[in-house]
């Protein structure tokens, strides 16, 4: 399920819930659908804010004219979950 993309649906809380469950939790879940999105075609994240887990740029999807999800968002995600590196950033 798509967003409206001109809907903030980004809480103030941690990016990262890329696929973006209501539990707003972050998991191994999340990091799939980021891996899938960005290397299989898999279905653009529901909230792109969310997904630009490192906060980089204005966050906004590609059709806007700006593809801010990139590999650093999904380092930074594989970072926070398995090395204790800094959390995402907070959401605006």
């Amino acid at each position: 399920m798509l967003l409206n993309k001109n809907l903030t649906c980004c809480i103030p809380t941690p990016r990262g819930n890329v696929d973006y469950d209501p539990a707003d939790q972050i998991d191994i879940s999340d990091l799939v659908y980021l891996v899938d999105y960005m290397f299989s075609q898999g279905p653009e994240p529901p909230c792109w804010e969310e997904a630009n887990v490192d906060g980089s740029g204005p966050a906004t999807p590609p059709d806007e004219g700006s593809d801010d999800i990139d590999i650093s968002d999904l380092v930074h995600l594989v970072d926070y979950m398995f090395n204790g590196g800094p959390p995402p950033a907070d959401c605006p």
